[in-house]
């Protein structure tokens, strides 16, 4: 029988682990996650906080420290754990992508994400491209573990790439921030634009979740530039068809554009209208940058997805 802070007496399982040496290095929040790999960061980071989690018989103040060989972990197992753990059985082996592989090279891969898989950790039970990546390329050294170098909404199916190494990971971000790579999405918007093409400038600023959209020329505390290349591809009775090119890189740009300009993306429900269509129909159709350490041009294309043609009246 253990205590806990205000939580009464009661039957808690614990769980021992003895620390192994390819652990040794690893701090305890990425070892865990390493050890449950069907349990979300935000669960084990809530343990944690909790003081739920032992290490060498004291609770654990944080999952910075780093792991020595031998140490001992202790984890309170509830059910959302013991869930997560018959999840991971579900989990890829070992030098296996459960996705598309549209290039790969010694530092680097580009997948093919389908829509409604997490880029990060999310609910119980559910496998995310990171929780993939670090069970196919293990290692226990942080510098030599797969990282992610940008994002995808969960919706948002197409191409996503991913270092091997944090160093590769660095010289693609820096890419991303000198805004040289190339970036092509399609979607299907409600609503049948009067326009072929237009430049889309909003300000965006960030409270919490949300994204609210202003003028380009309104002045916003905080407020970041989102620019975007809409071009009208098709039209049908209700939707189109639409090629986007953003030329920056913010939460939700393209999502909020549309919705903002009047023609939100078909089953985006945040920023649209509450209308079930299966999944978000916004797809990243092309990349296009540089390997970092070669400096070859990679060019790379995901093709549209067969939802995008049964679910078009075009």
């Amino acid at each position: 029988m253990l205590w806990f802070p205000n939580s009464g007496k009661i039957q808690i399982p614990m769980k021992k682990i003895i620390v192994p040496p390819t652990a040794a290095g690893l701090t305890l929040q990425r070892a865990l996650m390493k050890w449950y790999p069907g349990v979300p960061k935000t669960l084990i980071l809530k343990l944690l906080r909790k003081r739920k989690i032992k290490l060498n018989g004291h609770p654990a103040k944080d999952g910075s420290v780093k792991l020595a060989a031998g140490d001992a972990v202790e984890i309170w197992e509830p059910a959302e754990i013991q869930a997560g753990v018959k999840a991971a059985v579900l989990a890829p082996a070992p030098g296996k992508i459960p996705w598309p592989i549209l290039y790969e090279d010694d530092d680097l891969l580009v997948i093919n994400k389908p829509g409604g898989v997490a880029v990060q950790s999310g609910q119980i039970g559910s496998r995310s491209v990171i929780d993939a990546l670090l069970q196919a390329f293990p290692s226990s050294d942080p510098f030599q573990q797969p990282a992610l170098v940008h994002r995808l909404d969960k919706g948002t199916s197409g191409a996503l790439v991913v270092a091997k190494r944090r160093d590769i990971a660095h010289g693609l971000a820096e890419q991303f921030q000198r805004r040289e790579i190339k970036k092509e999405y399609w979607a299907i918007v409600q609503g049948v634009p009067a326009w072929d093409e237009k430049l889309l400038k909003n300000i965006f600023e960030f409270q919490g979740g949300r994204v609210i959209v202003h003028p380009a020329d309104q002045k916003v505390a905080g407020g970041v530039l989102a620019e975007t290349k809409a071009i009208v591809k098709k039209r049908g009775a209700h939707n189109s068809l639409v090629q986007l090119l953003p030329a920056t890189g913010r939460k939700h740009q393209l999502r909020a554009q549309l919705a903002k300009l009047g023609f939100p993306v078909v089953g985006d429900e945040r920023y649209g209208k509450k209308k079930k269509a299966g999944r978000l129909m916004l797809h990243a159709a092309r990349l296009e940058f540089r390997q970092p350490r070669t400096g070859r041009l990679i060019q790379v294309q995901a093709e549209i997805p067969a939802e995008f043609h049964k679910s078009s009246n075009f």
